[in-house]
């Protein structure tokens, strides 16, 4: 019974883990459905785990429940992305104030992941450059006691997931987060956890300020209606 249990809390983890990989590479754009049968096909699992994987979802605010469409991915407003990330900004802040210092193995994972993000700059995989910058940041919030601060830290991540992956898009941005994240593992390797703190305020300042960019594609509704590089309709989407 028991080994039951957590083969479907696996299947359910694996469910919303895959989902959220989609909308932050864009494959589901806000406001597009989510379809379950289609969604299970393709994870080789039923459609239960992929329900309670929705609810979940739907649950961080990362989906929406609409009568008609079902599950949809969530539409915000460039109001509320702007808030999502001064939360963060402030969360985050909180978090690295109070970080322990850096072990040996932890500043040896940063310099491998550091090492892999390179890599997909490099080969101009923006996909794959956000997930590492996800692990990067989440290592270090792993420094802190401060459990409870970083997991809502991590739901606002996931809620803000697809925004934060358009950054990734632009050469300028990629490099600069190399550099950044280069200067945090040198500040952390030297002990120096005001100036970690110092330079993650900058880090998250700079995504904060690069939003600015996407302004007209969130006024005009050009990424709501799929105008902005729109993955194919999903076979079985409820329009």
């Amino acid at each position: 019974m028991a080994e039951a249990r957590d083969e479907q809390s696996a299947a359910v983890q694996r469910c919303v883990e895959a989902i959220r990989h989609w909308i932050a590479k864009g494959d589901i754009l806000p406001g597009q459905p989510i379809a379950q049968e289609e969604t299970a096909q393709r994870l080789g699992v039923s459609k239960i785990p992929v329900r309670e994987a929705l609810s979940v979802l739907a649950a961080e605010g990362v989906l929406r429940y609409a009568r008609r469409s079902g599950y949809v991915v969530a539409r915000l407003e460039k109001s509320e992305i702007e808030q999502i990330y001064r939360m963060r900004r402030v969360l985050e802040a909180e978090v690295v104030r109070g970080l322990k210092p850096a072990s040996e193995e932890v500043l040896t994972r940063l310099r491998t992941i550091l090492a892999a993000s390179r890599e997909a700059c490099a080969a101009d995989d923006a996909v794959l450059l956000g997930d590492l910058n996800t692990q990067f940041h989440f290592e270090i919030f792993g420094l802190s006691d401060d459990t409870l601060i970083v997991a809502e830290i991590r739901r606002l991540w996931h809620r803000s997931a697809f925004f934060g992956s358009l950054n990734m898009f632009g050469q300028e941005r990629r490099e600069r987060t190399i550099t950044d994240h280069e200067e945090i593992i040198a500040a952390l390797a030297a002990g120096d956890m005001n100036l970690v703190s110092a330079l993650h305020l900058n880090h998250r300042q700079g995504t904060i300020d690069d939003l600015g960019k996407y302004a007209f594609f969130l006024q005009s509704g050009a990424l709501w209606t799929g105008a902005a590089s729109a993955p194919p309709r999903q076979q079985g989407d409820d329009r």
